[in-house]
């Protein structure tokens, strides 16, 4: 089939190769749309967690981003802020792991004040360079830190409602 950018027109083809260029036009457009369909479904999806975040929200939690020592405790998650520094173990009972979390890395929803105690708010540290991280466990980081700033904006503006305009008059005034 001749390539259609050099021809003159697409009607000096001849019928078969013109229904065969209509048709493959035809098919691209047609997987363009199902995958800007698919893009829109996925960007208008509802988040199933945005019960979670409004009750984060009423009980002080904002999201902290750790990462975990490989230490095995029952009662508590041992962490570090960066890879390396100083250890701190945040309680099973306080912390919420949040299903984004991969690995080592954890993405847990606690308490306001534990986090400004333990030094957990505010921007998420850079990983140590005391220890050798791989290039995939670097992007997983980003990827996270990214995801601890979504999900402290959502918790932020849980169930916040733009205020009721009142106007000057009301029913009982209206005669």
């Amino acid at each position: 089939m001749p390539d259609t950018a050099t021809l003159l027109s697409i009607f000096s083809l001849p019928p078969d190769e013109r229904r065969a260029v209509y048709e493959q036009a035809q098919a691209n457009a047609m997987e363009a749309a199902h995958q800007a369909a698919i893009a829109h479904k996925e960007r208008n999806k509802p988040d199933p967690r945005e019960q979670d975040y409004l009750a984060y929200r009423s009980m002080g939690y904002v999201c902290a981003l750790v990462v975990r020592t490989m230490r095995p405790c029952p009662a508590s998650i041992e962490c570090t802020r960066d890879g390396a520094g100083a250890r701190f173990w945040l309680s099973n009972s306080k912390a919420r792991i949040q299903p984004e979390s991969d690995g080592e890395f954890l993405l847990v929803a606690i308490p306001k004040w534990l986090a400004q105690r333990v030094g957990l708010t505010g921007t998420t540290p850079e990983l140590s360079s005391e220890r050798e991280w791989t290039p995939e466990q670097r992007e997983t980081w980003e990827a996270l830190k990214h995801a601890r700033n979504r999900i402290n904006t959502k918790i932020y503006f849980a169930n916040r409602r733009a205020p009721r305009r009142q106007s000057n008059f009301t029913r009982n005034d209206v005669a």
